[in-house]
């Protein structure tokens, strides 16, 4: 998925979300969000410099609805929210597949409605 798009989930929330196959060279600012889409900044952090990096709902509920990802700006910034706000998603779109925590991957466009928030 290209930068500053929200990938959400709709009317299903989740406790967690994560970013997979990210080259270890970029340094991009990752970001979930809640009530719905990418509405409200939840979870913000820097570059990490890792391929995978994982963001979990500070309270541990299942309350995220997006999540996006941006290329993080050389100017530095009094707050990293407005930093965020000044380039958040551009459009949305709805994630096509699923893993699980084993690994399995699911194609959604494969798997029946119901079924879908059961798994989730």
């Amino acid at each position: 998925m290209n930068p500053n798009i929200c990938c959400t989930t709709g009317s299903v929330r989740v406790p967690s979300v994560s970013f997979v196959a990210i080259p270890t060279n970029w340094g991009i600012q990752t970001r979930a969000y809640s009530d719905g889409d990418c509405n409200v900044l939840r979870v913000l952090a820097p570059p990490a410099y890792q391929a995978t990096v994982c963001h979990n709902d500070p309270d541990g509920f299942a309350r995220l609805s997006g999540a996006g990802y941006g290329f993080s700006s050389r100017k530095r910034q009094a707050d990293p929210t407005e930093e965020c706000a000044a380039e958040v998603c551009t459009s949305s779109k709805e994630p096509d597949f699923l893993v699980l925590e084993d690994d399995t991957k699911y194609a959604l466009a494969d798997i029946p409605e119901p079924l879908i928030e059961t798994l989730v």
